[in-house]
């Protein structure tokens, strides 16, 4: 019965089931034992019963017909198991056939064979002790074959491990160990095909899936965009447990091959170097002597990981190698720097320069992107880093001549810096690395960077006051031209040598160390966060750019009103402008308020510098000195707005560096250079 065959004493099968092994009531009343009760006997034929069904259900699952070729290498493990069983349960019934008459009894018997003659008799409790540990593992591959339906055959068998040798059933730990391994080798046979060649399976199935054809993926978009990890309906990886800390590692490894696929297309195999490495898992590989006390989990996790490394560390290193050497990724990084973040203080002078001299000018012209993307390659194409062919510059055209936009000029204020656009177009193996979102950070620090220089621009370029007044009005100008000059060049400061150069060397250094293509990606992401943390970008900080450009416009303001009553060119007047007020110009009346910063001065009920309030009978000087004074007390304001909102910042733990900045915009003498 044991073996699949019919047995007198019990039936097998039923209506409903095929598999089952049962006690039929009318054979049950034509056998029986003198020497024991009838419950006795009945309890030892249901054993045999039970274990007789289960191996039946195994041996049914055999017969079935599969498609895939890891539930086949399954079936294949489990005939193998099936006909080590058989073997035994033969050799066992060879003892009692042909050897006469004997006699069955219910006894215990201590020999693990028993060698009967025609005189001898044969015990069921020692058969029943005999076949036990045979048939014990079976016990648990039924109840793994019966949920087939609710998880995978591995993963069935990797959790059905772990939970053997956790309850100290050794034996069926490694009976199903064994099968587990024998069904890996399969599954890792398409894992390891797209780790070493970067081929997907035709099977729906597979860990990766391919989201578009070769034809139509962008080259400088690839590695985010072609491949991904199959997952479920409900977003679960779809794969087995095991392989859910590695698998992105196994996506990495993959894509770095068809990567230099691109990058090298006549190059031989990428799977040439990795032919000498371990092919299979194997228990022996795993559970080796010595780690008997180690759980089965960890162990192979261990030995997972280093089969999935030795083909991700090898691949990767050659993938970061070429990037490095042949692509430009160093190249590509010192040119952004040079471009968005002014290392090279001289050009990026030269380029804010010629762009503030057509804004000044009135030229029709300044917004023209083809003028202006060949003056900024001509700026740069002195630097060696920069490929100057890449760099284009444009303006926002819809932005700067809409109805919201008071100033498409560009001369009121430093808002309308906002509109000019840089590009600098990269190699696409570099824009896998640099993604495109990362150049809405690089574009709003250039612009940052540029409308300081604006105002900074502005005010280098005062002349003294040439009007006749009292000694105290030109003092006044000084100290207000001076502390605006102090503020901007506190902030240029923070920004490129407390900030920038220590986040671009960390950056490279980071670079260096990572891993793979993945680890660059996120390691640019990161140093991306922290610059537009840092640098007073980002949202929790929102309320502290916008008092820098409050103050930017305030100082814009400043050189205006300076300009118009000295006559200086920078402004055209009129007299009947002149006198309803200072700091009107032929453009547009300044009616608008400078924006402020919420919960600064100018936003909390204060009148703005520029209102129009002035009485016509005060003189020139007294409105003029009257303004500055003005003025200076909204720039007080405003920087201790700045100040407060910093230390409260700092003092939460989120950023303590702002500290510094705090401290900087205490005073002169204070912060860097005392």
């Amino acid at each position: 019965m044991l073996l699949g065959y019919p047995c007198a004493l019990l039936r097998k099968g039923r209506a409903d089931d095929e598999c089952v092994v049962w006690i039929d009531p009318k054979l049950q009343k034509q056998f029986a034992l003198r020497h024991t009760s009838l419950r006795g006997f009945d309890a030892v034929l249901e054993w045999f019963a039970a274990k007789g069904t289960s191996l039946n259900r195994i041996r049914a699952f055999t017969q079935s017909q599969e498609d895939s070729p890891e539930r086949q290498s399954f079936i294949a493990a489990v005939e193998e198991k099936l006909a080590e069983l058989n073997k035994e349960l033969i050799t066992i019934e060879a003892l009692y056939v042909g050897k006469g008459k004997a006699e069955i009894i219910i006894a215990y018997h201590r020999s693990d064979r028993v060698s009967l003659g025609a005189s001898q008799s044969v015990s069921l409790l020692a058969l029943q002790y005999q076949v036990e540990p045979m048939i014990r593992p079976f016990g648990s591959l039924c109840r793994i074959i019966t949920n087939l339906n609710t998880s995978s055959h591995l993963e069935q068998l990797y959790l059905a491990a772990c939970a053997l040798q956790s309850t100290g059933n050794i034996q069926s730990y490694r009976f199903v160990a064994t099968i587990f391994f024998s069904c890996l080798r399969t599954y890792l046979r398409p894992i390891r095909l797209w780790m070493e060649s970067g081929s997907i399976p035709p099977t729906g199935d597979f860990l990766i899936s391919q989201t578009k054809p070769d034809t139509e993926v962008e080259l400088g978009s690839f590695w985010h965009t072609q491949f991904q990890l199959r997952r479920t309906p409900h977003g679960s990886l779809n794969a087995p447990s095991f392989v859910h800390p590695v698998a992105e590692r196994i996506l990495t490894t993959g894509k770095s091959v068809v990567f230099l696929k691109h990058l090298i297309p006549s190059s031989t195999t990428t799977s040439d170097h990795v032919a000498e490495l371990n092919t299979d898992i194997t228990f022996e590989d795993v559970c080796f002597p010595g780690t008997e006390l180690a759980p089965f989990s960890s162990l192979f996790l261990v030995a997972f990981n280093r089969w999935i490394s030795a083909r991700h560390h090898s691949i990767s290193a050659r993938l970061r190698q070429h990037l490095f050497t042949n692509c430009g990724l160093w190249r590509s990084l010192d040119a952004l720097d040079l471009v968005f973040f002014a290392r090279n203080g001289f050009l990026f002078e030269s380029l804010a320069q010629s762009i503030f001299e057509k804004l000044d000018r009135k030229a029709a012209t300044w917004s023209d992107r083809f003028l202006l993307t060949e003056q900024i390659q001509n700026v740069f194409s002195s630097a060696p880093e920069v490929d100057a062919q890449r760099l284009r510059m444009s303006v926002k055209r819809e932005n700067l001549f809409s109805r919201a936009n008071k100033d498409p000029a560009g001369r009121k204020t430093v808002n309308s810096l906002e509109n000019i656009e840089v590009d600098y177009r990269l190699p696409w193996p570099v824009l896998n690395i640099i993604h495109n979102d990362s150049f809405i950070t690089y574009r709003r620090l250039f612009t940052f960077l540029l409308q300081l220089r604006r105002a900074r621009y502005l005010l280098e370029r005062l002349n003294r006051p040439r009007q006749p007044g009292e000694a105290s009005t030109g003092k006044v100008f000084f100290a207000l031209r001076q502390r605006f000059l102090w503020f901007s060049g506190v902030i240029v400061a923070y920004i490129t040598d407390l900030i920038l150069r220590p986040l671009t060397t960390a950056l490279k250094i980071d670079l260096e160390k990572a891993a793979d293509v993945d680890s660059m990606i996120a390691t640019h992401a990161a140093f991306i966060t922290k610059v537009r943390e840092q640098c007073l970008l980002g949202t929790k900080l929102a309320p502290i750019h916008k008092g820098i450009i409050s103050i930017l416009n305030l100082a814009v303001k400043f050189c205006r009103l300076h300009a118009a009553l000295n006559d200086e060119g920078f402004v055209s007047t009129t007299p009947r402008r002149k006198r309803r007020g200072w700091g009107r110009d032929d453009d547009s009346s300044d009616e608008e308020e400078v924006e402020s910063a919420p919960g600064s001065p100018s936003s909390t009920g204060i009148t703005t510098v520029f209102g129009e309030d002035e009485e016509d009978e005060e003189s020139e000087e007294g409105r003029y000195e009257r303004r500055l004074a003005d003025m200076n007390e909204e720039l007080q304001g405003l920087v201790g707005f700045m100040k407060d909102g910093l230390r409260g910042v700092a003092r939460a733990g989120v950023m303590p560096h702002l500290e510094m900045l705090a401290e900087a915009l205490e005073g002169y003498g204070s912060g860097w250079g005392e």
